[in-house]
């Protein structure tokens, strides 16, 4: 275990307690899509998850930080101490506790509300930590992109690694399912991935080659929903490893990651075309314009009050879209 000392950072227009407070871009008229840019030029956030009391939490990864942005897009960033760490999946314990997986170095850490980083050295520096997901139990998963594992930690940093059978699968993707047990993505693989308490992994291979599978969410039909990046789908699997497939419209989107919104739809980003997409099996894709085909619109997370927030890569930005008046200006409202 390593303790790293980060410093939160103080930027911008009124700061205090380094906390940066943005100002809240105006809704896009047609959209109700909000941008907040990150203090920092090519920062390039990456993840991003829902944490306490309404804010959301996001990883940087080309600027080694940890940050947090409220419900007004307040930031605050956090630097870690280790360089060039490579920060990317994201979430928040049981506990509080701010988990993150370190791509670059094969480590899994947490950031402690004094700004604290402790971090945790895997078995394998080559392991390249990617993904992550917790559980009602307060359990902290992540996948191993290079060694073909999916695995657990505890606070105390005891990790236990589950092999995935497929070599060179490059395990992406994870979440916590409604049978209660792991499942995730094999990128290379092109297999759907479930580990069981006893720690059974079993895989369901897809109809279609390099299909490239990636973000997962429970949807509102109790399955599984998950996007392939390399397909231009979306495909969904039953517990059962039922697996149905849905073509998108247009070529080349590179869906991205995968949320489940209260309305009952699914959204999806669109990494290669700069949107946000809804989806439905009844109703079909939406798309969201985001201003730049070439933001790069990545991690995804429902927030509070009807929200979904995002993060763009290129664009170096933090986004929201409101729900409701998402859905105002599709009826014909102003």
């Amino acid at each position: 275990m390593r303790m790293v000392l980060g410093g939160a950072t103080t930027l911008l227009l009124v700061a205090s307690a380094g906390c940066t407070h943005a100002t809240l871009a105006p809704p896009r008229p047609a959209s109700g899509v909000s941008q907040f840019s990150l203090p920092h030029p090519d920062s390039q956030p990456n993840s991003i998850t829902n944490g306490p009391h309404g804010s959301l939490w996001f990883s940087e990864e080309r600027g080694n930080r940890i940050g947090r942005i409220t419900r007004k897009g307040e930031i605050t960033e956090f630097r870690i101490g280790t360089p060039n760490s490579g920060p990317l999946g994201i979430a928040v314990g049981r506990d509080g506790k701010v988990w993150f997986t370190e791509n670059k170095i094969g480590r899994v850490a947490y950031l402690l509300p004094s700004g604290r980083i402790i971090e945790f050295s895997l078995p394998a520096h080559d392991s390249y930590p990617d993904t992550m997901t917790t559980t009602p139990d307060g359990s902290v998963w992540f996948t191993e992109w290079g060694s073909d594992k999916v695995a657990d930690i505890t606070a105390r940093g005891i990790v236990k690694e589950y092999p995935v059978p497929t070599l060179n699968s490059e395990p992406d993707g994870i979440t916590f399912g409604p049978d209660g047990n792991i499942w995730f993505s094999e990128s290379a693989g092109n297999k759907i991935g479930r580990v069981t308490a006893g720690g059974v992994v079993t895989e369901f291979p897809l109809p279609h080659p390099a299909s490239h599978p990636d973000g997962m969410t429970p949807g509102p039909d109790g399955r599984l929903w998950f996007v392939e990046h390399g397909g231009n789908r979306i495909g969904r699997i039953s517990m059962s490893g039922k697996l149905s497939e849905y073509p998108l419209p247009g070529n080349d989107r590179g869906p991205d990651t995968i949320v489940a919104a209260p309305d009952h739809h699914l959204w999806f980003t669109d990494f290669f075309t700069g949107q946000l997409t809804t989806f439905s099996t009844a109703g079909g894709a939406r798309d969201v314009s985001l201003g730049d085909a070439n933001s790069g619109p990545h991690g995804m997370a429902l927030g509070s009050g009807g929200t979904i927030w995002f993060v763009e890569e290129h664009a170096n930005t933090v986004g929201r879209l409101d729900l409701a008046h998402y859905a105002h200006r599709l009826r014909g409202g102003s």
